[in-house]
């Protein structure tokens, strides 16, 4: 816990030195926390005017990095004093300093505190996060949802407060992927459970024309293929290659 404020605090020190890249207008004094006074200095420092929603110099705000830490109690200050939770990773950057980065493969794009949080498995973080009305379908560069995310990942919790706080459950990633075909896929018995007592569509295809029923047989997943068949699953549908369940 100890290393992960440590980075917690390194980040806000990036973030005060970069008060030019701000959401909106530029921060009047940019948040600073120690180490020593941790969220009570966070608390000073936005009562003393500070901009909540600045960003720094990799499109991250200090709800973001606190969502995407864990930092439960500093979320919740932040959320008090106005922070905005839409906003995405990135958004500030330059076009330069994006094309500069397009050879990262272990970057997020356009994540937001929500999806940061759900990569996380922040639960406390999401559900305060859906209180303060963050918008529940927000994707990713690559086309993820909150939910599509915590489906693959199997984070039953996360899974159910999106869907009490109605989350798109036949949304598509860019590969056509939706959070059924994915749990299916991973053998999340649980998590397909609750997405289909939800609307999911059964026989939805990704962009190669595999459904959840094809991607579960696959993968060996008996269970999961038996309940799929029993809501009503297309077992003689074919994907691109003709193959079928």
């Amino acid at each position: 816990m100890k290393n992960r404020f440590i980075q917690f605090i390194s980040f806000m020190i990036v973030l005060a030195v970069t008060s030019q890249c701000t959401y909106g207008a530029k921060a009047e004094k940019p948040i600073n926390a120690t180490q020593e006074h941790k969220t009570k200095n966070t608390e000073n420092l936005i009562s003393e005017k500070a901009n909540v929603n600045s960003i720094n110099k990799k499109g991250m705000t200090a709800l973001m990095i606190a969502a995407q830490g864990g930092f439960n109690e500093i979320v919740n200050i932040l959320l008090a004093k106005g922070a905005e939770t839409d906003i995405q990773k990135g958004l500030a950057e330059t076009a330069s300093s994006l094309l500069a980065k397009a050879a990262e493969t272990n970057t997020h794009y356009d994540d937001t505190a929500l999806i940061l949080a759900t990569r996380g498995r922040h639960s406390d973080i999401v559900n305060a996060l859906l209180t303060n009305d963050a918008e529940v379908d927000k994707q990713d560069k690559h086309g993820n949802t909150a939910l599509i995310l915590a489906s693959e990942r199997n984070y039953t919790e996360i899974i159910k407060a999106l869907l009490a706080n109605d989350a798109g459950v036949n949304m598509q990633d860019k590969y056509g992927d939706t959070a059924l075909i994915l749990a299916s896929q991973k053998g999340h018995t649980v998590a397909v459970n609750t997405l289909l007592a939800s609307g999911a569509k059964i026989n939805m295809q990704d962009k190669y024309g595999d459904t959840a029923l094809i991607l579960a047989s696959q993968e060996g997943h008996t269970k999961i293929v038996k309940t799929l068949l029993t809501k009503g699953a297309e077992f003689n549908a074919k994907n691109k290659n003709e193959d079928t369940a």
